[in-house]
């Protein structure tokens, strides 16, 4: 799903190309507030976030609803204004969910940021698949991305 041209002229409100050499890796991490498992994720999300420079990897935060409380100061970039764009765009129904692009704004992964919840309100005790990690380390040392997709696990978008 080539949508380069939507993330920019959303993001930047200009329809020209930018320089891939600034950022090799955006991660679109869809929340809402109501949602447990996306208010869980968000310190997982911004420790993930502190692990690279953001000219390497950036994440934002996609969330629907500008006054929307989250349990966690949000400390990486909270985009609303162009959400509902992103949510059709990439046709998000449950949230959390990640898309992660590579510096073309091609797909390399959606669905869960690890395997930790198994079910709304289930959590195992530690990780096994740790999929936006995965991805984004291989896709930055040039090895096969080991996943492409999962499904999401969580709360009907609202």
């Amino acid at each position: 799903m080539k949508l380069w041209w939507l993330y920019i002229l959303l993001f930047t409100g200009h329809s020209t190309e930018v320089s891939t050499k600034q950022q090799a890796v955006r991660i679109l991490f869809f929340v809402d507030a109501h949602c447990p498992i996306a208010q869980y994720y968000l310190p997982v999300v911004a420790a993930f976030q502190q692990n690279y420079p953001t000219r390497t990897v950036q994440v934002d935060i996609i969330s629907r609803d500008p006054k929307a409380h989250f349990t966690q100061p949000i400390h990486l970039p909270f985009q609303h204004k162009a959400a509902k764009s992103l949510i059709d765009a990439y046709a998000i129904e449950t949230i959390p969910q990640v898309v992660v692009l590579d510096s073309m704004s091609q797909v390399l992964y959606r669905g869960l940021w690890d395997d930790q919840v198994k079910q709304l309100g289930v959590y195992q005790s530690k990780v096994h698949h740790a999929y936006v990690d995965s991805t984004v380390n291989a896709y930055l040392t040039g090895k096969p991305i080991p996943y492409s997709f999962t499904n999401a696990i969580g709360c009907q978008i609202r």
